[in-house]
């Protein structure tokens, strides 16, 4: 199985390799990254479901202000045992060894994203990666 991670803005320069790092020694495959920069209109597309909500218009804001790592992972039941190597959303819940614990700074720069189930990262590969990317892996 696969799933999806975002490295934000503010860890991205200077910390992916460290997540990454993270990533591996907890048994995930790196399959694919790729280094891009969210305008407006897509970072408005990928979190369209937080719309309406008070934290929405900085997140996009944070989220559109540098350039951001997506990275695809593969493990076994690998949704699930990446949320759990990622932490809580707000990293001062997060639980200690968790990269939101470790490199989170609060909300939105909660170090990185990452898909919530199954269903979630085929949509959010799909939503970065064309189907000619994805033909590569």
């Amino acid at each position: 199985m696969r799933s999806l991670l975002i490295v934000k803005p503010d860890i991205c320069k200077g910390k992916t390799g460290m997540v990454l790092s993270m990533l591996i020694d907890n048994g995930f495959k790196i399959v694919f990254t790729k280094i891009m920069q969210l305008d407006f209109k897509v970072a408005s597309e990928f979190y369209k479901e937080h719309f309406g909500k008070p934290f929405y218009g900085q997140l996009i804001d944070f989220m559109c202000s540098d350039q951001i790592v997506v990275v695809v992972v593969e493990k076994l039941n690998c949704a699930e045992e990446l949320r759990k190597l990622v932490g809580s959303t707000n990293p001062e819940e997060a639980a200690e060894g968790t990269i939101r614990k470790k490199f989170g700074t609060g909300l939105p720069k909660n170090a990185v994203h990452a898909s919530d189930s199954g269903i979630s990262s085929m949509k959010e590969i799909d939503f970065f990666f064309s189907k000619e990317e994805q033909l590569k892996w």
